[in-house]
């Protein structure tokens, strides 16, 4: 860690997540399955000696250039085998978002961690050890556990296992009394708005492979990413007769990085509504 901190940007915020790679699945399978480099990314043709001993660092809200950055004041270390893009989800991402804790934040230059819940709230204690103040970082901040974990804990995005997890459900229940499972639901997009991203969106939309798909189409492929991440933002709106939902989406396609289509951005209205309630549907 004392060769990560005094690389980071000042500036920055992120939130960093450590640990082993404790899976019986072995990693190279994993990466091989999760990249297009196959049995030829780097971090395996520098692992020769094969075998699962790894350990991760994992910082979110990380730009390219600082990851360029990371990975150049790394190299040559010996025990830097490399790096992993873990933008997109994948089934390495998956595979990490079980294993690694959190660790702690940084703030700019101050770093924030969780102390024992039957601490002073007002103690400040650096129970990791690092010597964060080598590094330039002199402010550390601890909070106990119970609000570390509520407000600070940094959670790696992953599918959800079935329509009958129990977040998805809580989540819905801010729509109303009686939340169905996300099967049971539409994504209802108004056909201006389709047509909006065709004409003044219409390099992403071919990026991210939506290029002539229909609204009930588009809506399709939303309604499966809201399945697989997290729902934020529910504002009330007196005058609709729906609620707004915001989630963060992105859809990526195999022709390199730039293909990339920020549905959060592009659509910034969905309505969630029953299949079987076609009077809540307006008209494309």
């Amino acid at each position: 860690m004392h060769r990560l901190l005094p690389i980071l940007d000042r500036r920055s915020t992120q939130s960093v997540l450590c640990g082993d790679w404790t899976a019986r699945d072995h990693f190279a399978d994993v990466l091989e399955a999760s990249t297009a480099h196959g049995r030829n990314h780097p971090i395996l043709r520098r692992n020769s000696g094969g075998g699962d001993t790894f350990y991760f660092v994992y910082l979110n809200n990380l730009p390219k250039t600082m990851a360029s950055d990371i990975d150049q004041a790394f190299t040559g270390y010996p025990p830097y085998l490399g790096s992993v893009d873990l933008t997109f989800q994948s089934l390495l991402k998956a595979f990490l978002s079980t294993m690694l804790v959190r660790a702690f934040v940084k703030h700019r230059t101050i770093v924030i961690q969780s102390h024992e819940d039957d601490r002073d709230p007002r103690e400040d204690v650096n129970l990791l050890g690092f010597d964060f103040a080598a590094s330039g970082y002199y402010q550390v901040r601890s909070i106990p556990i119970w609000l570390y974990g509520l407000f600070l804990s940094y959670t790696i995005e992953r599918p959800v296992a079935s329509d009958s997890d129990t977040d998805t459900r809580f989540s819905l229940n801010a729509l109303g009394q009686t939340p169905l499972p996300m099967s049971d639901l539409d994504v209802i997009l108004e056909q201006r708005k389709v047509a909006y991203l065709q004409r003044e969106k219409a390099g992403s939309m071919k990026r991210a492979a939506l290029e002539g798909l229909s609204a009930q189409q588009i809506g399709r492929q939303i309604r499966e990413k809201l399945s697989g991440n997290y729902f934020y933002n529910w504002p009330e709106r007196p005058m609709a007769k729906r609620s707004s939902l915001m989630s963060s989406l992105r859809t990526h396609v195999n022709r390199g990085p730039s293909a990339l289509l920020s549905t959060a951005r592009r659509i910034r209205r969905c309505a969630l509504s029953p299949s079987t309630d076609t009077r809540r549907r307006p008209d494309g």
